[in-house]
Parts: C-alpha cells; structure tokens; sequence
C-alpha cells in the first residue's frame, strides 16, 4: 500500500493509490463478512438480500482492481 508515514511509522496520509488498495481490501473483506451472513441466516428473502449485495460489493471490487490496474 502506497502511504506515507512519520517518524514512529504512523500513516500521515496516503495518495491515491494507496486509497484505491485499502478500498479494494475493504471491498473483498465485506464479500466475506456478507457470505458468512447469508450461510447462516434461515430467512430466504434475507438471503437473497444478502446475496444481492454481495454481487454488488463484488463489482465495487472488480472496478476498483481495474482501476489499480490502469493506474500503474
């Protein structure tokens, strides 16, 4: 991840890059978080809910992996 730290190794601010990486992993870590919900709840309307929005976390992700990559 692109940042910038000071002396004692605390992130001061990060550029873009390091932005679009830490969204990309946030993006991946809430797919996990929406599977592990939806394989555990008994209500099939609420999982199908929580199926939808992993696909839509999974394109956030696709497009910001996309951006990452057109960006180097």
């Amino acid at each position: 991840m692109s940042d910038h730290r000071d002396e004692r190794g605390e992130i001061l601010y990060m550029d873009t890059r390091g932005r679009l990486e830490a969204a990309l992993s946030n993006e991946l870590k809430s797919v996990t978080e929406y599977c592990e919900l939806a394989e555990n709840v008994k209500d099939q309307t609420l999982q199908a809910i929580l199926i939808n929005i992993i696909g839509d976390k999974y394109g956030h992700a696709r497009v910001l992996a996309a951006l990452l990559i057109n960006s180097s």
